[in-house]
Protein backbone atom coordinates (compact mmCIF):
# COMPACT_ATOMS: atom_id res chain seq x y z
CA UNK A 1 0.00 0.00 0.00
CA UNK A 2 1.30 3.46 -0.86
CA UNK A 3 2.43 5.87 1.84
CA UNK A 4 -0.43 8.25 1.06
CA UNK A 5 -3.04 5.48 1.06
CA UNK A 6 -1.76 4.28 4.42
CA UNK A 7 -1.86 7.83 5.86
CA UNK A 8 -5.50 8.21 4.79
CA UNK A 9 -6.93 4.79 5.49
CA UNK A 10 -5.50 3.94 8.91
CA UNK A 11 -7.08 6.98 10.63
CA UNK A 12 -10.35 6.40 8.78
CA UNK A 13 -10.50 2.87 10.22
CA UNK A 14 -10.34 4.45 13.67
CA UNK A 15 -13.16 6.84 12.75
CA UNK A 16 -15.32 3.90 11.65
CA UNK A 17 -14.68 2.21 14.99
CA UNK A 18 -15.64 5.43 16.80
CA UNK A 19 -18.78 5.70 14.70
CA UNK A 20 -19.88 2.22 15.77
CA UNK A 21 -19.31 3.16 19.41
CA UNK A 22 -21.27 6.40 19.04
CA UNK A 23 -24.36 4.78 17.56
CA UNK A 24 -24.47 1.23 18.93
CA UNK A 25 -26.61 2.05 21.98
CA UNK A 26 -28.90 4.59 20.31
CA UNK A 27 -32.44 3.20 20.14
CA UNK A 28 -33.73 2.97 16.57
CA UNK A 29 -36.77 5.09 17.45
CA UNK A 30 -34.48 7.94 18.60
CA UNK A 31 -32.05 7.82 15.66
CA UNK A 32 -33.84 10.57 13.69
CA UNK A 33 -35.18 12.62 16.61
CA UNK A 34 -34.17 16.10 17.67
CA UNK A 35 -33.57 16.71 21.37
CA UNK A 36 -35.93 18.81 23.48
CA UNK A 37 -34.81 21.21 26.22
CA UNK A 38 -37.29 23.23 28.23
CA UNK A 39 -40.05 22.40 25.69
CA UNK A 40 -37.88 23.78 22.88
CA UNK A 41 -36.45 21.71 20.05
CA UNK A 42 -32.66 21.74 20.02
CA UNK A 43 -31.39 22.31 16.50
CA UNK A 44 -28.57 19.81 16.03
CA UNK A 45 -28.10 17.17 13.38
CA UNK A 46 -29.32 13.80 14.61
CA UNK A 47 -27.41 10.59 13.79
CA UNK A 48 -29.63 9.68 10.83
CA UNK A 49 -28.89 13.03 9.22
CA UNK A 50 -25.18 13.15 10.00
CA UNK A 51 -24.48 9.63 8.71
CA UNK A 52 -26.86 9.96 5.77
CA UNK A 53 -25.00 13.12 4.77
CA UNK A 54 -21.61 11.40 5.02
CA UNK A 55 -22.95 8.61 2.79
CA UNK A 56 -23.03 11.10 -0.11
CA UNK A 57 -19.24 11.38 -0.36
CA UNK A 58 -17.59 8.00 -1.08
CA UNK A 59 -18.77 8.13 -4.71
CA UNK A 60 -17.45 11.70 -5.01
CA UNK A 61 -14.04 10.51 -3.78
CA UNK A 62 -13.92 7.75 -6.41
CA UNK A 63 -14.90 10.25 -9.11
CA UNK A 64 -12.08 12.54 -7.96
CA UNK A 65 -9.61 9.74 -8.76
CA UNK A 66 -11.16 9.27 -12.20
CA UNK A 67 -12.77 6.00 -11.13
CA UNK A 68 -16.34 4.86 -11.73
CA UNK A 69 -18.30 6.27 -8.79
CA UNK A 70 -21.55 4.40 -9.50
CA UNK A 71 -20.89 1.38 -7.23
CA UNK A 72 -20.75 3.80 -4.28
CA UNK A 73 -23.58 6.12 -5.29
CA UNK A 74 -25.80 6.92 -2.33
CA UNK A 75 -29.14 5.14 -2.09
CA UNK A 76 -32.09 6.65 -3.88
CA UNK A 77 -33.42 9.73 -2.11
CA UNK A 78 -30.27 10.42 -0.08
CA UNK A 79 -29.21 13.43 -2.16
CA UNK A 80 -32.55 15.16 -1.52
CA UNK A 81 -32.56 14.35 2.20
CA UNK A 82 -28.91 14.92 3.09
CA UNK A 83 -27.32 17.37 0.64
CA UNK A 84 -25.40 20.35 2.04
CA UNK A 85 -27.86 23.07 3.00
CA UNK A 86 -30.80 20.72 3.59
CA UNK A 87 -32.24 21.19 7.07
CA UNK A 88 -32.27 18.28 9.50
CA UNK A 89 -35.84 17.54 10.60
CA UNK A 90 -37.31 15.83 13.62
CA UNK A 91 -38.85 12.52 12.53
CA UNK A 92 -41.04 11.24 15.39
CA UNK A 93 -43.09 8.97 13.10
CA UNK A 94 -40.06 7.51 11.29
CA UNK A 95 -41.49 8.59 7.94
CA UNK A 96 -38.86 11.05 6.67
CA UNK A 97 -35.49 9.32 7.06
CA UNK A 98 -34.26 5.79 6.39
CA UNK A 99 -34.19 3.45 9.38
CA UNK A 100 -31.19 3.21 11.67
CA UNK A 101 -30.23 -0.15 10.18
CA UNK A 102 -30.55 1.08 6.59
CA UNK A 103 -28.60 4.28 7.32
CA UNK A 104 -25.78 2.42 9.03
CA UNK A 105 -25.62 -0.22 6.28
CA UNK A 106 -25.41 2.46 3.58
CA UNK A 107 -22.79 4.46 5.49
CA UNK A 108 -20.48 1.57 6.37
CA UNK A 109 -20.83 -0.29 3.06
CA UNK A 110 -19.87 2.72 0.96
CA UNK A 111 -17.10 3.95 3.22
CA UNK A 112 -15.52 0.51 3.61
CA UNK A 113 -15.56 -0.04 -0.18
CA UNK A 114 -14.14 3.45 -0.74
CA UNK A 115 -11.30 2.82 1.71
CA UNK A 116 -10.52 -0.54 0.09
CA UNK A 117 -10.29 1.19 -3.30
CA UNK A 118 -8.05 3.93 -1.89
CA UNK A 119 -5.73 1.29 -0.41
CA UNK A 120 -4.97 0.13 -3.96
CA UNK A 121 -3.97 3.54 -5.29
CA UNK A 122 -0.42 4.69 -5.97
CA UNK A 123 1.03 7.82 -4.38
CA UNK A 124 0.88 9.66 -7.73
CA UNK A 125 -2.88 8.97 -7.96
CA UNK A 126 -3.41 11.28 -5.00
CA UNK A 127 -1.88 14.17 -6.99
CA UNK A 128 -4.68 14.10 -9.58
CA UNK A 129 -6.14 17.63 -9.96
CA UNK A 130 -9.81 17.89 -9.14
CA UNK A 131 -12.24 18.56 -11.98
CA UNK A 132 -15.03 20.09 -9.87
CA UNK A 133 -14.04 23.74 -9.45
CA UNK A 134 -15.33 24.26 -5.90
CA UNK A 135 -13.46 21.14 -4.76
CA UNK A 136 -10.32 22.12 -6.69
CA UNK A 137 -10.31 25.56 -5.03
CA UNK A 138 -10.73 24.04 -1.56
CA UNK A 139 -8.63 20.86 -1.78
CA UNK A 140 -6.54 20.97 -4.97
CA UNK A 141 -6.10 17.26 -5.56
CA UNK A 142 -7.93 13.97 -5.17
CA UNK A 143 -5.67 13.30 -2.19
CA UNK A 144 -6.62 16.60 -0.58
CA UNK A 145 -10.33 15.93 -1.07
CA UNK A 146 -10.04 12.39 0.29
CA UNK A 147 -8.02 13.54 3.27
CA UNK A 148 -10.72 16.05 4.14
CA UNK A 149 -13.66 13.71 3.55
CA UNK A 150 -12.20 10.78 5.48
CA UNK A 151 -10.84 12.94 8.29
CA UNK A 152 -12.07 16.43 9.12
CA UNK A 153 -15.47 16.15 7.44
CA UNK A 154 -16.28 12.80 9.03
CA UNK A 155 -14.92 13.94 12.39
CA UNK A 156 -17.01 17.11 12.28
CA UNK A 157 -20.22 15.14 11.78
CA UNK A 158 -19.28 12.52 14.36
CA UNK A 159 -18.84 15.41 16.79
CA UNK A 160 -22.43 16.38 16.05
CA UNK A 161 -23.52 12.88 17.01
CA UNK A 162 -21.52 13.10 20.22
CA UNK A 163 -23.17 16.44 21.09
CA UNK A 164 -26.59 15.03 20.10
CA UNK A 165 -26.04 12.13 22.52
CA UNK A 166 -25.49 14.55 25.39
CA UNK A 167 -28.50 16.67 24.42
CA UNK A 168 -30.58 13.47 24.39
CA UNK A 169 -29.42 12.67 27.94
CA UNK A 170 -27.10 9.87 26.87
CA UNK A 171 -23.67 9.52 28.39
CA UNK A 172 -20.34 9.36 26.69
CA UNK A 173 -19.97 6.55 24.18
CA UNK A 174 -16.44 5.82 25.41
Amino acid sequence: MSVTATALTLPSARLFMLTKGLVSDIPAESFARLPQADATTVTINHPAFALGHLTLYPSKMLAAFGLDPSPLDPPSGYEELFAPGVECQDDPEGSIYPTKDDTLAAFFDRHEKCVETIKGLRDEDFERPLEVERYREAFGTAGGLSSFMLGAHAGFHLGQISAWRRAMGMGSAF
